[in-house]
């Protein structure tokens, strides 16, 4: 799992995570390639947080925006996916 940001400076994630205990990395996506790869963002119509499962092979499995708190909801999504 990590986390990806375009509008952020390195340091404000740094602090982010520290502040909040968040033990995944944090990636700044300076130049939005991830974010257009997975269309993440308001040039989506993305909402965010924007939460994206890719597979292995590079394939969104689910993807949800716009709602907070899905540590719980994204953990039973990651198990079913793991079953398949």
């Amino acid at each position: 799992m990590i986390g990806v940001n375009n509008t952020s400076s390195t340091i404000w994630l740094v602090n982010y995570r520290n502040q909040r205990g968040i033990s995944f990395p944090f990636i700044f996506d300076d130049k939005s390639k991830i974010f257009n790869q997975y269309e993440v963002g308001g040039a989506y119509g993305n909402n965010p947080p924007t939460y994206v499962l890719v597979d292995t092979k590079g394939i969104v499995k689910f993807r949800s925006d716009n709602k907070y708190k899905q540590t719980d909801s994204l953990a039973v999504k990651i198990q079913s996916l793991l079953l398949q």
